[in-house]
């Protein structure tokens, strides 16, 4: 589970330098990444 919380903080903080992704975009991204 640790993994999994250490992926998606990364992820977050990814996010945060691309606020104008869309939401779909961000979905696919995340699931692509898995």
């Amino acid at each position: 589970m640790r993994v999994i919380q250490e992926y998606m903080d990364k992820f977050l903080m990814l996010l945060l330098e691309v606020p104008q992704m869309d939401e779909e975009d961000k979905l696919y991204y995340f699931m692509e990444g898995l």
